[in-house]
């Protein structure tokens, strides 16, 4: 999500940030789905939760990328996570 944000701004093809929007949009009520109200990620049905690195050592989710995609889905698509909801 956060590469196709950064995109959307890039490109200027109105088609393609439509596309990007549409996908963002479909896309923050699954990924909330995996957020706990305390910002905790359920990683139990992700295939690449046990990825590792080049180090041999299994890679942390990452926290600031999911923000940033986060933020930049809602900046594109205007939807906002509502205070007193898991929903969008």
């Amino acid at each position: 999500m956060n590469y196709a944000g950064r995109f959307y701004y890039f490109t200027s093809d109105k088609e393609i940030q439509t596309q990007i929007a549409n996908m963002l949009s479909q896309s923050l009520p699954i990924i909330d789905d995996h957020v706990d109200e305390a910002g905790n990620v359920r990683l139990d049905d992700s295939s690449r939760s046990n990825e590792t690195s080049r180090s041999g050592k299994v890679k942390r989710f990452d926290y600031f990328n999911a923000v940033q995609a986060y933020l930049l889905a809602e900046r594109i698509t205007g939807q906002k996570r509502s205070e007193n909801s898991r929903s969008y």
